[in-house]
């Protein structure tokens, strides 16, 4: 329909191209090669400014993993605008590319550019991948001159970036004054309390999460259990176990490799290898975890059967669990079946793996023969300088 007397309006042939190339970039692109046919054509309709298929370009670019690409629109577009830092950000962020992603941060800030909330997260994020504590500190100022103090997601992001970075106490300080909380921001703290080894706050912070009322759905509960482990919590190990089977969660792996760590630290072994017989599907770190704990509680020939069950049942061994197999050879004075379970291994990996290669000195030397240890120590020293005969095997006790 026209007005009376104006004639009907008709498109030019290159904005008919604009309008399909931008619904191109708001359904998607199949290939890269795709990509950059349109990404072409942009270039050509001399649509290169326009902030909307700029940052739909950005994205696309780094969401089929190339970045260079990116950055070279990015550097040579004429206005850097407050809507463009975000989209690069996040898909540096996005790509592990964290030097970058706070390089361009600072670009927005130099060019007195304010972030939003999603940018701080993203950044802070990086900071806490490469342990960036200066860059974290001067954002988490700039975060309370903007007000984002209040938001949940930007303190979570704190919370994580002070822990990584070996600030507990800031962290700690920063999620005590946060107006509210949810399962991440718990899940940040705690993971943090975590890495810094400090096992019995992990507990008395989990304990306080559920005296809120809250429900460890989706909580890391395989990490609560490692301090459980590490402080012998059976009671409250005991209590996670019954809130996973009466939660269904008993066919998660990790769950269960982490389940069985606890029992055997806490010297159920029963309980463990019950645990384990019942699991659906085991890779090596369940395999090692139960072969560790037989071998912690002094089962050394269980240890050794399972390590050859293990191989029968085609799962290939680690240097982690070949270590704890050796350590119960050395335990029987059962030379051979160490040396078997070494085999499992090629002989790069033993000398290269300084606990494994340090067991298996340890071994020979105990079983009497001392030449195949001297063997190993010196194919070790080539590899690690600072070795020392003496300190990986005292002197007296060669007299086997």
């Amino acid at each position: 329909m026209t007005l009376a007397g104006t004639p009907a309006f008709r498109p030019s042939i290159s904005v008919i191209k604009a309008l399909e190339l931008k619904s191109c970039f708001d359904i998607g692109f199949r290939s890269f090669e795709h990509l950059k046919q349109a990404h072409a054509r942009l270039l050509r309709l001399g649509l290169c400014q326009e902030i909307h298929l700029l940052d739909a370009l950005l994205g696309y670019y780094t969401q089929f993993g190339n970045t260079q690409y990116s950055k070279l629109i990015f550097d040579r577009i004429n206005e850097h605008n407050i809507y463009l830092f975000p989209t690069m950000i996040k898909r540096l962020v996005s790509n592990d590319l964290f030097d970058e992603a706070i390089k361009y941060y600072q670009s927005m800030r130099s060019k007195s550019l304010l972030p939003n909330r999603f940018t701080t997260s993203f950044t802070l994020k990086a900071c806490a991948r490469i342990y960036d504590y200066r860059s974290g500190l001067k954002i988490h100022s700039l975060v309370v001159k903007l007000g984002f103090d209040k938001n949940m997601y930007v303190n979570t992001s704190l919370v994580s970036m002070y822990s990584k970075c070996g600030s507990i106490y800031d962290a700690h300080k920063v999620f005590d004054n946060m107006p509210e909380k949810d399962l991440r921001s718990w899940n940040a703290i705690i993971s943090g309390y975590l890495d810094a080894g400090k096992f019995s706050e992990v507990l008395n912070l989990f304990r306080r999460f559920l005296g809120n009322g809250l429900k460890p759905d989706g909580f890391p509960l395989a990490r609560i259990l490692c301090a459980c482990a590490e402080l012998g919590a059976l009671e409250l190990g005991e209590g996670i176990h019954r809130y996973v089977n009466l939660n269904g969660l008993g066919k998660d792996m990790a769950l269960n490799t982490s389940l069985i760590n606890m029992y055997a630290k806490c010297g159920c072994v029963d309980k463990a290898r019950g645990i384990f017989d019942q699991m659906l599907k085991r890779d090596v770190v369940a395999w090692t975890t139960m072969i560790q704990g037989y071998v912690a509680n002094g089962f050394a020939k269980e240890a050794i059967d399972m390590f050859f069950e293990m191989e029968r049942e085609n799962v290939k061994p680690d240097c982690n669990v070949v270590v704890a197999v050796v350590h119960a050879c050395t335990t029987l004075g059962a030379m051979n079946l160490g040396e078997r379970a070494i085999n499992s291994l090629k002989w790069e990996e033993v000398v290269a793996n300084l606990p494994l290669g340090t067991a298996v000195i340890d071994m020979y030397a105990k079983c009497g023969n001392s030449n195949s240890a001297w063997k190993v120590f010196k194919e070790m020293k080539e590899r690690h300088c600072s070795l020392d005969f003496y300190n990986v095997f005292p002197i007296h006790e060669w007299a086997c």
